[in-house]
């Protein structure tokens, strides 16, 4: 029963991620938001994938793990673009905390290639690497634990000298925190509690996705046109 439950809550969540990136289309926040938008559209492919693969089938499981390299380069990329409606006030701020964002992402790429060159390339019973998906887990939460830091230190100076953030600016740092905190936690859970009953694992598994299923549609729900857009036609033409 519980299974069928959780296979439902993923198809509303990958209606849901598909709504999102409409949301940031139909607002054209893609014009600023770049990286968040790529974000937004390959987590929906990656659902329709599992979605037609199979939510528990092997070919879906490959493209998590190595998915993980593909977010290792992205989310730094979207931890730059959460502030991009405000280059010009954070420029300093942005550029001094970046300098340990690739410090951080950098040390991490360092000690997933020591772990792969360590263990070896051994293949598992499935033909997929395990070393290599390791390594892919590594390297991905290094840079998210890195992402974090950044995102929540550059919230907390401005928050600190009293800068204001845009309103989007604000929903995309919360979501972004948010998100990469539930799939760290989540990491956490699948690693520490493998003698956990399967009805607890599903338990916990189902708290995740409604979590994510809520912030997502609460992200949805808050995002706004960037200003220039909500001005009528005539007041643009007449500025």
């Amino acid at each position: 029963m519980l299974n069928q439950v959780i296979h439902w809550i993923q198809i509303v969540g990958t209606v849901v991620d598909g709504l999102l990136l409409l949301r940031v289309l139909l607002l054209k926040l893609h014009r600023i938001y770049v990286f968040l938008t790529l974000f937004c559209a390959i987590e929906f492919l990656f659902d329709i994938a599992a979605w037609v693969l199979g939510w528990d089938s092997h070919p879906t499981e490959h493209i998590f793990f190595y998915s993980r390299f593909l977010y290792a380069v992205l989310f730094p990329l979207m931890a730059w673009d959460v502030f991009e409606e405000m280059p010009k006030q954070i420029l300093r701020l942005r550029r001094a905390l970046g300098v340990r964002l690739v410090t951080g992402i950098f040390i991490s790429a360092i000690f997933g290639l020591l772990v792969y060159a360590t263990l070896g390339d051994q293949q598992d019973v499935n033909g997929t690497s395990a070393v290599t998906e390791m390594t892919g887990m590594v390297v991905w939460t290094g840079s998210t634990s890195a992402c974090l830091a950044f995102v929540w230190s550059l919230y907390r100076l401005l928050r600190k000298q009293n800068i204001s953030t845009p309103h989007n600016t604000t929903i995309w740092i919360k979501f972004f925190l948010l998100s990469l905190l539930s799939s760290l936690l989540y990491l956490a859970f699948l690693f520490f509690t493998a003698s956990l009953s399967e009805m607890q694992r599903n338990s916990v598994a189902l708290a995740f996705l409604l979590f994510d299923l809520g912030l997502t549609g609460w992200c949805i729900a808050r995002l706004r046109a960037l200003p220039s857009e909500d001005r009528p036609a005539t007041e643009t033409a007449g500025a």
